[in-house]
């Protein structure tokens, strides 16, 4: 077709999409193996456009394994197909709130490095700011200058989104919060692109994340019993507890492990 001029024709590619197609008209579930180079990603995405646009108000959700597949899918295949099978389809991508900006947090961290001694944040510091004021969805992905300077992904945790800070609705920047924005349009989408962590981690809220959806596409399944593992373990590192601790230093005044410690039950 169109825009397909080195197009190959590939038996178990069409396959498959039948099977895909089968699945989403008689409901019930498909599992499905595919090698290497059988184009499996255009295999599901063709017959969910079809079904999508046949079917208006149907949401369907693609997880990938990593979140580099992820923006494969969202910025090649999807901006590809769309126009040529079901151009009334809204797509969105959706991250976990640890790859967004929080405004709040910004707001917080620019006079603490300005006033503070340490002058080679400076630098990363300049780069988020310009970033900042140009951005549309707040992703840190976007910002290879900031995570490529040497104290970017240092300075990157102070500025992230984060639940144990977040405080929604009352947060004076929640009507831009990047994150909730970007849920907000995926609830919006007939196609969703989320990776398993989310997908994961949207099981464990009871669906609060992603909301309902009729479809679920997991590509790369073999991946998911890991992804699961890690999704509901719970750990506690020496970093996360300095990292938590020096939060609530910065915001409410000296706090220690001797403090904490004195307080300790015998």
């Amino acid at each position: 077709g169109q825009g397909m001029a080195a197009f190959e024709d590939r038996p178990g590619q069409l396959e498959m999409a039948r099977l895909v197609e089968e699945t989403f008209s008689r409901g019930g579930k498909l599992l499905v193996e595919a090698g290497p180079g059988t184009g499996k990603t255009f295999a599901y995405l063709v017959p969910a456009l079809i079904y999508l646009r046949d079917h208006p108000g149907t949401r369907i959700v693609v997880s990938t394994r990593t979140k580099q597949l992820q923006e494969q899918v969202y910025e090649k295949d999807i901006p590809f197909l769309i126009p040529r099978i079901a151009p009334g389809v809204k797509a969105a991508l959706l991250k976990g709130r640890e790859n967004y900006a929080c405004l709040r947090q910004w707001e917080r961290v620019l006079p603490e490095v300005m006033d503070g001694l340490d002058r080679d944040l400076l630098i990363p510091l300049a780069y988020f700011a310009g970033w900042l004021f140009r951005t549309e969805t707040g992703d840190i992905e976007e910002n290879r200058a900031f995570l490529s300077a040497p104290r970017g992904r240092e300075l990157w945790p102070r500025l992230v989104d984060s639940p144990h800070r977040c405080s929604g609705p009352i947060c004076p920047f929640y009507d831009d919060c990047f994150s909730f924005a970007a849920r907000r349009r995926a609830r919006a989408a007939g196609l969703v692109v989320v990776n398993h962590s989310l997908l994961l981690a949207d099981l464990a809220a009871d669906g609060g994340i992603l909301g309902p959806y009729d479809y679920l596409i997991v590509d790369e399944a073999h991946s998911l019993e890991g992804t699961a593992r890690d999704a509901f373990t719970v750990r506690l590192s020496a970093a996360t507890l300095d990292r938590f601790l020096g939060e609530v230093h910065r915001r409410r005044g000296a706090v220690s492990y001797t403090h904490l410690r004195a307080h300790e039950t015998p």
